[in-house]
């Protein structure tokens, strides 16, 4: 069966799919899917601000769809929810678990 996403944010960050580690392709990558995990489903824009805000929006919006390409070539790639029925709404699929959640609970 399968163990999900879990994703240790609370000290030094590890990201675990399926019960086995999985190394991010970039510091951006892991914020990404950090962000995802707390907020639950967001904004492609609102997404692009937060990350490349120093950026403008056209900008931003070319930078979060390379880093989503990037996640997307990895075993967390399957976790990822883009768009569907919003396509303007990045997520994650479960099961999902963070040590943030488990701390709030």
């Amino acid at each position: 069966m399968s163990k999900g996403l879990e994703l240790r944010l609370l000290g030094l960050p590890e990201v675990t799919v399926d019960g086995v580690a999985c190394r991010l392709p970039t510091r951006k990558a892991l914020a990404l899917v950090a962000v995802l995990a707390l907020e639950g489903r967001t904004k492609r824009s609102t997404l692009a601000g937060w990350l490349w805000s120093e950026q403008g929006l056209d900008s931003a919006r070319k930078n979060l769809r390379q880093e989503l390409h990037r996640l997307s070539e990895t075993p967390l790639g399957a976790y990822l929810e883009l768009g569907g029925d919003a396509p303007d709404l990045l997520g994650l699929r479960g099961p999902l678990e963070t040590d943030v959640g488990r701390f709030r609970a």
